[in-house]
């Protein structure tokens, strides 16, 4: 039995490999380059176990079914390559770090991007709303102000002149 202890990459793209993929070594760290082969079948899920795999090239095969979600957490893939192969579904959400690549599945399709909040506009229209405001009221005081201290006058005329009565 062959134990090892750190593999850094695993290259086996080109080599009209074949079959289903069961298991590989846990302990890969960089690459694992699987293109260009004949591997059929679902990707497994058990990929998702690499932690430490930063590229995965499985592109030009005959993978079949979804992409396993599970690939998503795979905290430092940095690439991933599923291109030409027989992938369905839609693509789950990778990290914005990680480049996927995944045409020439022909019945695959890739989530609409997540709406961005654009900082910028949306600080304009905050500001905009804040000096509108300010100068509605504003414009409230001046129009208002005169009627205000008319109708004050006129009742302090009134209260003087009933005084003046008594």
């Amino acid at each position: 039995m062959l134990l090892l202890d750190s593999l850094l990459e695993l290259q086996l793209g080109g080599n009209r490999l074949s079959g289903v993929i069961r298991s590989l070594p846990a302990n890969l760290q960089i690459a694992l380059n699987l293109s260009s082969n004949n591997f059929e079948g679902p990707i497994p899920d058990s990929l998702s176990r690499l932690q430490a795999l930063e590229v995965m090239d499985l592109s030009n095969n005959r993978f079949s079914g979804a992409i396993p979600s599970n690939l998503t957490q795979m905290g430092s893939l940095t690439h991933i390559l599923l291109s030409n192969n027989l992938l369905t579904g839609v693509v789950p959400r990778f990290n914005s770090h990680v480049i996927v690549s995944y045409g020439g599945n022909i019945n695959l399709s890739y989530p609409p991007p997540k709406p961005s909040v654009d900082k910028k506009n949306n600080s304009r229209v905050s500001v905009g709303i804040v000096v509108a405001s300010t100068a509605a009221v504003v414009t409230l005081i001046i129009c208002y102000t005169p009627l205000i201290v008319k109708c004050y006058k006129e009742e302090r005329r009134k209260s003087e002149g009933g005084r003046a009565l008594h």
